[in-house]
């Protein structure tokens, strides 16, 4: 069984971890190019395994997968 965490930061990066295996799978927006304001919102889409939106203290969303 996979289980992920998606965790956002102050900084605007968007981590995605195997809390199992204790790895990072992936990082989004690394270089700030995206938003360089903080996340404030992540949810999964329903019905995706790999799917989620962001949203930044800028007002804007980001679908990500």
């Amino acid at each position: 069984m996979l289980i992920l965490f998606c965790l956002g930061f102050s900084t605007g990066q968007i981590q995605l971890i195997d809390p199992i295996k204790k790895e990072l799978k992936k990082l989004f927006n690394e270089e700030r190019l995206i938003d360089k304001t903080k996340v404030t919102c992540l949810r999964w889409v329903p019905g995706s395994r790999s799917l989620f939106l962001a949203a930044h203290a800028s007002g804007k969303f980001f679908g990500l997968s």
